[in-house]
């Protein structure tokens, strides 16, 4: 009896390896991947467009897009900046609730561009900073403001990305072919890996040229289209880079800066979409609606000479 409980036991070297084995692929997984890898910083804002006098609210967020997480330690320290022609203004992040924000409410009309920058510190060797961009549009008594693209700020934000795409409306689409351009301290950045994801999960990578340059197709799910027309989607465009400049903060040292920058911008169902896809509807409906009167007409006509037939004989 005892001997067969002994026997039914787990064997504890068995045990014992299981656990060595796991710890040790967790610290090998520790030491092959960054602890911030797949997270990001954006900005977002509610609503399509405002008008001159008009309070716009844009929140800082973190995590891994579109699901925030909690990272107030760090997103409070954030610096926010907003940008109309050359000039550069100072925005003031506050808290409402769990939700760190700025309002803005220009006096003039045009195409504002908000960025933030913060740094979390050192993260396996790196001294990481997020760094984000998002464009606002102000309307003014004249109507559409015209987007032209403008580098930030290189001191501001070390690693940017610029749609150079000139727009004479406000509005991206589905459909729209963009040019993206990638800058490291003002100088295009060649070979950086562009990210590309959206709110339902769509996602895209493309890869710069030696212009630090990358042409990307906005699309999205046809159904979803149809379902949702007029409606706007956020696509995050995200780039990752690391450079060599080692350092010291707060009294440590790292080998390097990591850099994840972000763009987020809103994408609506192509009209040309929605009314080829109508017009589809209506085809098709017209065809059944013609066949179903041809068949009853055969029918009617078939009855009637049936009659005619009868009446004869």
């Amino acid at each position: 009896m005892g001997t067969q409980g002994r026997n039914n036991r787990f064997p504890v070297s068995t045990l014992m390896r299981m656990i060595i084995i796991s710890v040790s692929v967790g610290i090998f997984l520790a030491m092959i991947c960054n602890p911030v890898c797949g997270e990001e910083m954006w900005l977002e804002t509610e609503g399509e467009s405002s008008y001159v006098g008009m309070e716009r609210m844009i929140e800082v967020k973190f995590g891994e897009f579109p699901v925030p997480k909690n990272a107030e330690d760090n997103i409070s320290n954030t610096l926010l900046w907003s940008k109309t022609g050359s000039s550069i203004y100072e925005l003031k992040l506050k808290k409402e609730g769990h939700a760190y924000i700025v309002k803005m409410a220009p006096k003039s009309a045009g195409y504002y561009t908000v960025a933030a920058y913060t740094d979390f510190g050192i993260k396996g060797g790196f001294l990481t900073c997020f760094c984000s961009k998002i464009e606002v549009p102000f309307y003014g008594k004249g109507g559409e403001v015209k987007y032209e693209p403008k580098i930030f700020d290189k001191d501001r934000i070390p690693l940017e990305i610029l749609i150079t795409t000139e727009s004479s409306h406000n509005r991206r689409y589905t459909g729209d072919e963009l040019t993206v351009r990638v800058l490291y301290k003002g100088r295009p950045l060649s070979d950086a890996e562009i990210s590309l994801v959206t709110d339902s999960g769509w996602t895209k990578r493309i890869k710069t040229d030696a212009d630090g340059e990358g042409k990307v197709t906005l699309l999205t799910d046809r159904a979803v289209l149809l379902k949702e027309h007029g409606a706007t989607k956020r696509y995050m465009f995200r780039v990752d880079y690391t450079d060599k400049a080692a350092g010291v903060d707060k009294g440590k040292g790292y080998q390097g800066n990591r850099y994840i920058s972000t763009l987020v911008i809103g994408v609506y169902s192509s009209p040309h979409t929605w009314e080829s896809s109508k017009m589809g509807y209506l085809t098709v409906l017209a065809t059944a609606l013609i066949v179903g009167l041809g068949i009853s007409l055969r029918r009617h006509l078939r009855r009637r000479n049936k009659r005619l037939i009868s009446g004869s004989d």
